[in-house]
């Protein structure tokens, strides 16, 4: 009869363990993921030292639970979430059309506390600014940490200025050596990086979605910003002649144009745009509500800091 550790280094059990790892991510079957990665993670530490002699083998269980773990990401605890992103914040960039930043989302919407869920964000941030992860393989600089620290140098720590933010990432096509696979890597980085200051308790750091009817029409309020819903028709600022405010949003969709390469230069572009826009949408949606609400607090607030 086999031990266990005859079954574990078996091609036929790691066969089944790929075949499964395969579908789980190609799926992004959550559960099964979290399922499959705690059976993994007890066989490790239980057989970790024998399996370990089986070099290649060992190799192939610890990549494959770092992969299910980024697929549970939602699921795990509070503390294995944020050990995993600091320390394999590569690893999400070898699954396919893997959204880091809408996973960790959902892992904090599990987090009923809204302060808790600020304590993870500062966590990880604290985590990221000191990896000694690389993330950049060329260039002068190569690990998050140094990175972070210059992207910290050159736009402060708190929230960036937008268009400062528009000009270090073009910047980034300046500095030698720097691959296309880097520079996407580091805008992911950035992008990660800049929504962690944001806290649950302000309408930008909000991660629930709040369904709107607006004239009709269906919208989602989400973290700050209000989105059509496929489907809906876009709502427009109404009433000729064009106001200074309707000629100044033209003029920011003209710029919007230019920078269609997408990542933060976009968002950065599309969020001063919103400006003008969201001040109208929200006294709208704010009359819909009760002004002791969750809601109208949250507009009304939105309001005010535009505004000032």
């Amino acid at each position: 009869m086999m031990d266990k550790i005859e079954i574990f280094t078996s091609e036929k059990f790691i066969s089944k363990v790929k075949l499964d790892l395969d579908f789980i991510v190609e799926t992004n079957d959550i559960k099964r993921a979290l399922e499959l990665a705690k059976g993994l993670e007890g066989m490790l530490k239980k057989h970790g030292s024998r399996i370990g002699e089986y070099k290649e083998i060992a190799k192939f269980y610890d990549e494959a639970l770092i992969r299910l773990k980024f697929i549970a990401l939602p699921l795990l605890d509070d503390n294995d979430a944020i050990d995993l992103i600091s320390r394999y914040f590569n690893w999400h960039f070898y699954l396919e059309d893997y959204d880091l930043w809408s996973k960790f989302r959902q892992k904090l919407m599990n987090v009923v506390v809204y302060e808790d869920r600020d304590k993870i964000k500062d966590s990880l941030k604290n985590m990221l600014v000191n990896s000694e992860v690389v993330i950049a393989h060329s260039g002068e600089r190569k690990t998050i940490k140094s990175w972070l620290n210059h992207y910290n140098s050159s736009l402060g720590s708190g929230k960036a200025d937008k268009l400062k933010l528009i000009q270090f990432l073009t910047d980034l096509d300046k500095v030698k050596g720097l691959s296309e696979d880097n520079k996407h890597r580091l805008k992911v980085l950035f992008d990660f990086y800049e929504r962690l200051k944001y806290s649950s308790l302000t309408p930008e750091g909000f991660e629930e979605d709040i369904p709107i009817v607006i004239n009709g029409k269906y919208y989602i309020f989400k973290q700050g910003k209000l989105e059509l819903i496929s489907g809906g028709q876009e709502r427009k600022i109404s009433g000729p002649p064009k106001t200074a405010e309707e000629k100044e949003i033209d003029k920011m969709k003209i710029e919007e144009e230019k920078y269609m390469a997408g990542g933060l230069e976009q968002q950065a572009i599309e969020e001063e745009m919103e400006k003008k826009k969201k001040v109208e949408d929200l006294r709208a949606v704010a009359s819909k509500y009760k002004p002791d609400s969750l809601e109208y607090k949250a507009m009304m607030e939105e309001i005010e800091k535009i505004t000032k």
